[in-house]
């Protein structure tokens, strides 16, 4: 207080650190939470006092009750009055927090080696009357930046200035996803729409040409290096789709002759069935013994 001397204070008095709360593994009774609550109050500071956790609600409402009552000067009784909770504060129905026999981990060599850094935190902050609401101080420029960006007639606010757009630099290799959109090449400082072509063909060839034709201008290569690749591109096309198609037909071919094949087989076998079976149900006539004597 003496270092920041502060002319409002909000107290927080979370309740998971007393005894018996399901989260927290402090064990203070309603009391020493109360403590805290006096010890604030004494400075005479306008205090708003406010929740926290706690997890054990009826612990939570017994030390909040008790603290509200310290801080209109009022000590509570520790008989609860009759209410309709009252069965929910057994079996004791008292206002204190009962206590536990919890071990006290925190040995004094802890607790003060806490405190000293607390304090080691507080010398490197400012302290009053130096704490004060100020400006935060801009960013320092970037040594990238260009002074006339900001001017008046370069500022956009949609994508930024169009010095900035003018400057943009595209690859000469840059290439389009819309096949609508490959008739456009790129300028010194934008794009320019060249005269989009009559014809209305959306074939793989048109779009090969197409992307051949805009880099003619601006490439090192001869203005017929693009015409003969593509060129060459499609013969190739072209012969992949003649061998795929002859080997489909003799694919075809062979199927037919196989499928001719089992049918002559399925035939021969079925005469022989027949002509087995007729010598096997074919009637025997024995031999006559009569003549005439």
């Amino acid at each position: 207080m003496d270092w920041y001397q502060p002319s409002a204070i909000v107290l927080q008095c979370g309740g998971d650190s007393l005894s018996g709360d399901k989260l927290g593994c402090f064990n203070l009774s309603m009391r020493g939470h109360a403590n805290c609550v006096n010890y604030v109050k004494s400075f005479h500071v306008p205090t708003m006092v406010v929740g926290g956790g706690g997890y054990t609600m009826r612990n939570v409402a017994r030390t909040w009750s008790f603290e509200t009552g310290l801080m209109n000067e009022v000590v509570l009784d520790a008989e609860l009055p009759f209410n309709d909770y009252y069965e929910y504060y057994g079996p004791d129905y008292k206002l204190d927090v009962r206590p536990s026999n919890m071990y006290n981990a925190n040995s004094p060599e802890y607790l003060d080696r806490i405190m000293t850094q607390i304090f080691s935190n507080l010398e490197n902050t400012k302290h009053a009357p130096s704490v004060q609401i100020q400006d935060v101080p801009a960013d320092l420029v970037d040594f990238d930046d260009d002074p006339e960006e900001d001017a008046k007639g370069n500022i956009d606010t949609r994508g930024g200035s169009q010095k900035a757009r003018d400057e943009l630099v595209v690859p000469d290799n840059e290439f389009y996803d819309k096949e609508e959109d490959a008739h456009k090449s790129k300028d010194s400082t934008s794009y320019k729409d060249k005269p989009s072509s009559t014809s209305s063909k959306t074939t793989s060839t048109t779009t090969i040409e197409n992307a051949a034709s805009k880099f003619t201008d601006s490439s090192i290569l001869p203005k017929d290096y693009y015409a003969k690749a593509t060129s060459e591109m499609m013969d190739e096309l072209k012969k992949d789709e003649e061998n795929e198609k002859e080997t489909e037909e003799k694919d075809n071919g062979q199927k037919e002759q196989q499928d001719g094949k089992m049918d002559i087989d399925g035939d021969t076998n079925q005469t022989a069935t027949n002509v087995d079976s007729a010598a096997t149900t074919a009637p025997t006539t024995a031999p006559s013994t009569s003549g005439s004597h």
